[in-house]
């Protein structure tokens, strides 16, 4: 066999892993922001639409990608990121010119715990990291418009890729600014044009929604630290791997992958507030980077048996991360669903249901219930930032407008004092919910 089919080999085990593990968080049904998107994109198969008839605080790409998919099954839906994440990895693997460094940089890819846990989530971000490691590797091929075309596609999926599709296109800039006209007219049809189309449909608030809400957010610099250092430790192998470059002389030869990286972890770093999922789009730079330097580091002999132990342990982290997200993150919410289902059997016609976003959206996939006014997006950050009224909610809690109302003390909006005191003093307690994984629930009947 040629080593060309044996690196092929190794990518098809590392990937054929990487499906076994995954597998279970395709059939799982847990409280998460996917189901707000989930929910959305079924509101769009009904004629409503973002910025107007509902809350949304990202470009529009993802809800319109998940029409189709929604109307199958939540299945379908979560296919979507699952196969996205499959095929960034595959683009991992043949960007590099060396099949041993694509094939530890998959593996790098793979391996990494944001990559695992997000893979199966419907949230955007790996929709996104897709379309921005496609229009690299169409710029590698010489493919320019198409790969701007795909750049700009990524910021309509989630506006945070706009970082990495402007430093990549500024590096063509500084390269050879011939080439930035044909990528930067792919940019300007993928995004530009959309935005200028959506600015003026919506007005002023598409681009409060999208853009304003994000600088609205108070900031938690302790949230950002924490978050980022707990990122780091989770996906240590990555991370070491891609720091390793500075032992080699390959800075030059990782310097586009390397720069985009750094230069994305640094806007992460001045964001107001960050989430873990934010980290997934750097990624397969880092993994990329990574394996430049660990396929360097190989030819010296001193080296072999330093990363042969880091193999182990990265396996045996792996193989721990796995079995964490299986038990943990890719557990079923059993009593939610069981909760949700006696819901709607004992919900009138016309009943509503409003509360914590990620658990009443769950809520209307296995109840039928729809949610109260489309105020589908009830983020604790949407009150902070001025964009909500926690005044009002609590009024129409008391008044009784919402029917049903399902809060989890101290997360989310369960946590604004008026409107937890609002359902706890106006409406009657159907039932509390105590989970050990996921706290409390709490459904009220206003």
């Amino acid at each position: 066999m040629k080593a060309r089919h044996l690196y092929w080999l190794g990518f098809v085990i590392i990937a054929g892993l990487f499906i076994f593990v995954e597998a279970p968080g395709l059939a799982n049904q847990d409280v998460g922001d996917e189901w707000v998107y989930y929910y959305m994109s079924k509101q769009v198969t009904q004629g409503k639409l973002p910025y107007r008839d509902f809350f949304y605080a990202h470009p529009p790409l993802q809800l319109l990608l998940y029409i189709l998919p929604i109307k199958i099954s939540v299945l379908a839906v979560k296919l979507i990121p699952f196969l996205s994440i499959l095929g960034t990895g595959l683009l991992v693997f043949l960007l590099p010119k060396k099949r041993l460094t694509g094939l530890i940089a998959a593996f790098l890819f793979f391996t990494s715990y944001s990559v695992m846990l997000e893979a199966t989530y419907g949230i955007g971000v790996c929709e996104a990291t897709l379309l921005i490691i496609l229009g690299v590797s169409l710029l590698t091929k010489g493919r320019l418009f198409w790969a701007g075309l795909f750049l700009g596609l990524a910021g309509m999926m989630r506006t945070y890729a706009l970082i990495p599709a402007i430093v990549i296109m500024g590096w063509v800039f500084l390269k050879d600014r011939k080439r930035l006209y044909e990528t930067g007219l792919g940019f300007i049809i993928g995004y530009i044009v959309p935005f200028l189309v959506l600015l003026a449909a919506f007005k002023g608030e598409f681009f409060i929604q999208v853009f304003s809400y994000h600088l609205l957010k108070p900031r938690a610099a302790s949230n950002v630290i924490e978050v980022f250092v707990d990122v780091v430790i989770r996906n240590l192998p990555l991370y070491i791997s891609a720091a390793l470059i500075f032992l080699t002389r390959k800075k030059k030869a990782t310097a586009f992958f390397g720069t985009v990286a750094v230069v994305y972890l640094v806007f992460l770093l001045m964001l107001n507030k960050i989430f873990n999922y934010y980290f997934v789009m750097s990624a397969p730079f880092l993994a990329i980077v990574g394996g430049i330097a660990l396929t360097t580091l190989l030819k010296k002999r001193c080296w072999k048996y330093i990363i042969l132990v880091g193999v182990m342990m990265a396996l045996w982290s792996t193989a721990a991360d796995s079995l964490y997200l299986r038990k943990i993150d890719f557990s079923q919410f059993d009593d939610g669903i069981t909760l949700a289902k006696e819901l709607g059997n004992r919900a009138g016609p016309g009943d509503c249901i409003f509360g914590d976003d990620s658990t009443a959206t769950m809520f209307t996939f296995h109840s039928g219930l729809e949610v109260c006014d489309s105020f589908i997006d009830t983020n604790q950050m949407r009150f902070l930032a001025g964009l909500a009224s926690e005044e009002e909610v609590a009024i129409k809690i008391s008044e009784g407008e919402y029917d049903w109302v399902i809060l989890r003390p101290l997360q989310g909006i369960g946590s604004i004092p008026k409107v937890f005191s609002a359902a706890e003093e106006s409406c009657e307690t159907i039932r509390r919910l105590d989970d050990p994984l996921r706290g409390t629930f709490i459904l009220y009947k206003c």
